[in-house]
């Protein structure tokens, strides 16, 4: 057992969701390390997508049961990723939305 790796998802995940609600995002209150956010358009969240992508940032646009019916973005959240890691994505969809 492992408790600095679930100490550090928990700091990851409240880093995240703290950060992404300081641009607007409703993302939530859920402990668990996945992120999900919506934009304006089906259209809109798959540009992202991709300009994540190409900036090395890997998100899901998916549709699922229980999702808005135009899908969502998703993040998954690890132990291993660093605070840059965190601010980088917050920086990205800063410049992006």
């Amino acid at each position: 057992s492992h408790p600095e790796w679930r100490e550090k998802l928990r700091h990851n995940v409240a880093r995240i969701k703290k950060g992404m609600r300081q641009l607007g995002f409703d993302v939530g209150d859920s402990p668990m390390p996945i992120v999900t956010w919506t934009l304006q358009s089906a259209d809109e969240m798959k540009k992202v997508q991709k300009e994540l992508l190409d900036r090395g940032i890997a998100v899901a646009y998916t549709k699922y049961v229980g999702a808005p019916s135009g899908g969502v973005l998703r993040a998954s959240i690890f132990s291993a990723h660093t605070d840059a890691h965190i601010d980088r994505i917050l920086e990205e969809l800063k410049k992006l939305v």
